[in-house]
């Protein structure tokens, strides 16, 4: 049984085989990019076969939004009834302001939270030896 004084020291050792592990999987990933030569601007999904194995090559393109200037110009261009349709607006609790705020509103909105435990992280460190 691994003593819990060990348990920090290889999770050290397993963060670095796992980083090591991820550069080695990217850089094999870019070098397959590369030589397919699948220009930045592709989106989709394309499958090939090669020496018997099966490679599925996706691409989406992920688009962030500035939901201030995009109401902003909306209001400009008189096409604030486009909002709904093109874009979805998420809500999200502002902690702070939340923990703030009188109780009496925050009830009220209760029933419409799921709250959730994230994952648990960890970060260790070795100590210098200075």
């Amino acid at each position: 049984m691994i003593e819990l004084k060990d348990l920090p020291k290889y999770w050290l050792d397993a963060k670095a085989e796992e980083q090591a592990a991820k550069d080695k999987r990217l850089a094999i990933e870019a070098e397959m990019e590369s030589k397919l030569g699948i220009p930045e601007t592709w989106e989709g999904s394309h499958t090939m076969e090669e020496q018997g194995l099966k490679i599925n090559v996706k691409r989406t393109m992920s688009h962030k939004v500035d939901g201030d200037k995009i109401k902003t110009l909306a209001t400009q261009a008189n096409l604030t009834g486009c909002l709904d349709t093109l874009f979805r607006w998420k809500a999200d609790i502002n902690k702070k302001n939340w923990r703030d705020a009188d109780e009496n509103i925050t009830k009220i909105f209760e029933s419409a939270i799921t709250t959730t435990p994230g994952k648990i992280t960890f970060s260790i460190k070795e100590e210098d030896t200075d």
